[in-house]
């Protein structure tokens, strides 16, 4: 039987969609980031890699991805040449570490740019360097 961690309450206690979607979520993270370190910190599912990569969170209305929200500023027009233009656009930022992608209804064919989200976050982090 497997133990059940802080991130995987936060998970069954949400309701069935949204349980759903954060889940679909926590295995892209998992997938694109094997070696990450799954934590709870400011009561939000978080990954850390020698530091914070990502969290997410189910909020009143919608839920959201945090992310380095410079990161997301600085490239949202290079990456909306390819061809991420839509999905990025549902990515609202705020000061510091903060990209939310407050999304209602997650769609599934938002995986790829998430995916490539993380990723970017990843390689800033870990090389001190623009995209």
């Amino acid at each position: 039987m497997q133990e059940i961690n802080e991130v995987d309450a936060y998970i069954q206690a949400l309701p069935p969609d949204r349980s759903a979607a954060l889940t679909a979520l926590r295995n892209l993270v998992r997938e694109t980031l094997p070696e990450a370190r799954e934590t709870m910190r400011y009561r939000m599912p978080t990954y850390e890699l020698d530091e914070v990569v990502c969290s997410f969170a189910s909020q009143k209305h919608y839920m959201s991805l945090y992310l380095d929200s410079g990161l997301v500023e600085e490239n949202r027009k290079q990456w909306g040449k390819t061809g991420r233009r839509q999905e990025l656009c549902t990515f609202q930022t705020s000061g510091g570490f903060t990209a939310a992608g407050r999304v209602p209804n997650p769609r599934p064919d938002h995986r790829e740019t998430v995916k490539f989200l993380i990723e970017a976050c990843f390689r800033r982090r870990h090389t001190d360097t623009s995209l």
